[in-house]
This record gives C-alpha cells, sequence and structure tokens, in this order.
C-alpha cells in the first residue's frame, strides 16, 4: 500500500470564535459562526483524511516487525500470581516501567517512569494514588516527580 500524506492547513479567519445567535421563537437558537475575513481555507477534517494517517501507520508498523527494525519487548513480574510489573524495552533499551503496588488485594499505586534512549536516564515519572471509600475506587490523585 502507497502512503499518501495530506498537507494539512490551518483555518485563518479575522475572528476565530465569533458567532451570530438567532432566536427561534421556539426556545432554540441557530449559532451560525462570523469569521470576519478567512485569509486562508483550512483543510477540511474527514474519516476518510483520519482513516489515511491511521492505514498508513499500520502499514509502516506492519514493514518494521518482520524485518527486526521494531524490536519490542515486556518483561511482565508476578508476585504470587499477582502482576506488579511491567517493563518495556525497544532495541533491548528499558523505555519504560510500571509498578503496581496493592494493599489487601486491592491495587492502591501505579508509579511510571519513562526513559531516555540510555535507558537509564528517568525522562518522567508519576505516581497515581487510588483512594477508595467503602471498597469504591472515588479517587485517583497524581503526583509528578
Amino acid at each position: 500500500m502507497s502512503y499518501t500524506s495530506t498537507n494539512w492547513r490551518d483555518h485563518l479567519v479575522q475572528y476565530s470564535n465569533r458567532y451570530t445567535f438567532v432566536d427561534n421563537g421556539d426556545g432554540t437558537y441557530t449559532i451560525t459562526p462570523a469569521p470576519g475575513t478567512v485569509t486562508q481555507e483550512g483543510t477540511p477534517l474527514s474519516a476518510a483524511k483520519m482513516n489515511n494517517i491511521e492505514q498508513g501507520i499500520t502499514a509502516h508498523l506492519a514493514d518494521l516487525v518482520p524485518h527486526g527494525v521494531l524490536d519490542y519487548s515486556t518483561e511482565l513480574t508476578r508476585n504470587n500470581g499477582v502482576l506488579t510489573s511491567v517493563i518495556e524495552y525497544i532495541f533491548g533499551v528499558k523505555r519504560a516501567e510500571t509498578t503496581l503496588t496493592r494493599t489487601d488485594g486491592k491495587l492502591t499505586s501505579v508509579n511510571v517512569k519513562k526513559y531516555a534512549d540510555d535507558g537509564v536516564t528517568v525522562t518522567e515519572e508519576f505516581t497515581d494514588t487510588l483512594t477508595r471509600t467503602d471498597g469504591k475506587l472515588t479517587s485517583v490523585t497524581r503526583v509528578v516527580s
């Protein structure tokens, strides 16, 4: 499959958020954009254009995997049959590590570390803490390190 890219263009107008309202007399209104001068027509967004992107990515990945260009692996660690961590590797280099913590069998926190190309330097880290009330999840709090 040959991929044809789209040259996306911004829709440039004098007033990007200006509208006119017409009272329809039945409790509803008709809202019509009033952009003023259009200096550049934007590329229309459509399912066909978005599907073209999806198909292009899928075809490209399908080409990479059989040729060994994309070397992705995952290491799962379990404790007594319960998943405790997931480490993701690309080309044998650690790129992400997720640690799951449970209390009384319930997931209480998820720590995620993302690594640079060297597999050592942490580029992003955050911990999501799950709070339950009467056994039901009531909130998730993210702390970025």
